[in-house]
């Protein structure tokens, strides 16, 4: 039986039943995937006042591959070529947890164990997530950033990709 698309999934975290993608702050993986071609699925609307000062908020996803056998090798994670990011004044970034760290809120920083964020747009520079065996997650942690003083633009997104080898 080999790993089909199906067999990757994406969870919200914050407890074993949360469905709040609001409450998705690390912690524990939530039964609740992360509802897929949905406007807003993981990060709100940028507010007026949140694009007039600048904000940064944080999200934790656990990343799955539900495949009974087989292992998914040389993992990686990156937002399609197709993201686009307004006047440059939002973007996104992802770390790798080697744990299952908590955040008391959206705006603090994922501390221990230190994390590198950096951009991962286009599958040339996906986030490694190394070999992945059936059953077994991985914690990502998604940084969006808005720039202080930032235009109103309506059509920003993003889809996250896993793409792997299969033997």
């Amino acid at each position: 039986m080999s790993i089909i698309t199906g067999d990757i999934k994406f969870y919200l975290t914050g407890g074993a039943a949360n469905s709040d993608v609001n409450a998705s702050l690390g912690g524990t993986t939530s039964s609740v995937e992360i509802t897929t071609a949905t406007l807003n699925n993981l990060f709100d609307n940028i507010s007026a006042g949140e694009a007039i000062s600048g904000d940064t908020e944080y999200r934790a996803i656990s990343v799955k591959n539900t495949n009974v056998s087989d292992t998914l090798y040389n993992a990686v994670l990156y937002c399609s070529d197709g993201y686009t990011e307004g006047s440059a004044s939002t973007h996104t970034e992802f770390a790798l947890d080697s744990g299952t760290q908590t955040t008391p809120d959206e705006s603090t920083t994922p501390s221990t164990p230190s994390l590198t964020f950096s951009t991962h747009v286009g599958e040339g520079n996906g986030l490694a997530l190394g070999n992945m065996a059936a059953g077994v997650e991985k914690r990502i942690w998604i940084k969006r950033i808005c720039a202080a003083s930032a235009v109103a633009y309506s059509a920003d997104k993003q889809t996250l990709i896993v793409k792997g080898q299969t033997t």
